[in-house]
Parts: structure tokens; C-alpha cells; sequence
């Protein structure tokens, strides 16, 4: 079944979209894409304000220094850049910070 998505919010490298339906949260790199239930897709926002590059990041083969993360999925990790990982923290605090509009909206509606 396919989601009726909203784009939260879009750069260069990335995307992070809704599921109107399901509420579940997309987050695309480049031709990657991996689905979050809102309370992991959050989790995984915290968690990713506390790592730094520089003391997370290692020598890949190519001899650049790119940190790797887990998703929490079996298997599917990313690599970024020092560039893309300072974009991709900015990106999900940006959506984070939406989200929080968002819930403050529904709640003020009620």
C-alpha cells in the first residue's frame, strides 16, 4: 500500500516526508529511503544531537573520514560526509521542531 506522503522538509541530499495515514516518517539520502514510526523517527533525531562528527568518524577506503550510523534496521547503515552529516543533523532538528508546531496546532484546535 502506498502512503499519501507530506514533505516536511527537502534539501539537496535529503527529504523527510509524513504518511498522512499511517503518520509514519520517511527519510530519503540520496536513492536511500527508510520508514520510522514517529516515536523511532524521534528517537533517532535525539539521538543523532549527540554524536560529533569528529570524534565519531573513521578513514574510509577511499581515504575520506565519513562517520557511519545505524538506522535500526537490520543491516542498512549510512555513511555521510562531514558536509552531509552537519546537513543531516540540521535537516531533522528543523523537522523536529515542525512536528512540535504541528502538535501544538492539533492540540490548540481541540
Amino acid at each position: 500500500m502506498n502512503c499519501s506522503t507530506k514533505i516536511l522538509i527537502q534539501s539537496d541530499f535529503f527529504y523527510v516526508a509524513q504518511c498522512k495515514e499511517c503518520k509514519k516518517i520517511s527519510l530519503r539520502y540520496n536513492n536511500i529511503l527508510v520508514k520510522f514510526t514517529s516515536e523511532y523517527f524521534l528517537g533517532f533525531c535525539n539521538a543523532m544531537e549527540n554524536i560529533e562528527f569528529k570524534t565519531m568518524s573513521v578513514l574510509s577506503p577511499n581515504g575520506s573520514r565519513q562517520i557511519v550510523l545505524n538506522t535500526g534496521h537490520h543491516d542498512t547503515q549510512f555513511t555521510f560526509s562531514y558536509f552531509e552529516f552537519e546537513e543531516l543533523k540540521d535537516v531533522l532538528q528543523q523537522v523536529k521542531i515542525i512536528l512540535d508546531a504541528e502538535k501544538v496546532l492539533k492540540q490548540a484546535i481541540k
